[in-house]
């Protein structure tokens, strides 16, 4: 089966927070607040002969809040330093509206609905990583990140993530 869509969508994020800062650490609350708006265009599948799906055209948008603490502390070795950074961020998910209508392409039929969101309107992430700043500018590190969700969608998501910037 084949299908394509075009649509647009808007975007925006306001965050705030503190930065508590000393020498060697930092600690700093946020709290966030997230919203879109998505319009998508209906498209029909092809080549699946009858078994071809049509969707409507769908707009949705959804509205996030968040509140975090995250930290970091340098750590003094004999080639640079070593930065420890964490992270505990709870989302939820306030205002979610949109679905889909879907049915079968030759009768032309929007029969079946579905609601788009289905993972946890209320989560929690938990992160930490370590970066290693290298002379010249130079700083592998690792980071890993946990979403887990705290409704009774029971959501899970992970992340772990290399990175390397060098400096120029």
């Amino acid at each position: 089966m084949r299908g394509s869509r075009s649509g647009r969508q808007v975007f925006s994020s306001l965050t705030s927070g503190y930065e508590f800062r000393t020498a060697a650490s930092l600690v700093s609350p946020y709290a966030r607040v997230q919203y879109y708006r998505t319009w998508l265009d209906g498209y029909a599948e092809s080549d699946a002969d009858v078994f071809n799906l049509a969707f409507t055209r769908q707009t949705f948008s959804q509205v996030m809040t968040s509140a975090g603490l995250r930290g970091t502390h340098s750590v003094p070795t004999a080639w640079g330093f070593m930065k420890l950074q964490g992270r505990l961020e709870y989302s939820q998910l306030v205002d979610d509206s949109g679905g889909a209508r879907v049915g079968y392409a030759d009768v032309s039929d929007d029969t079946w609905g579905m609601s788009l969101y289905e993972e946890s309107k209320q989560t929690l992430a938990l992160g930490f990583g370590v970066d290693f700043l290298l002379p010249y500018d130079i700083t592998p590190g690792f980071a890993w990140q946990e979403t887990i969700g705290l409704d009774e969608q029971k959501s899970r998501s992970g992340m772990f993530m290399f990175r390397m910037n060098i400096g120029f």
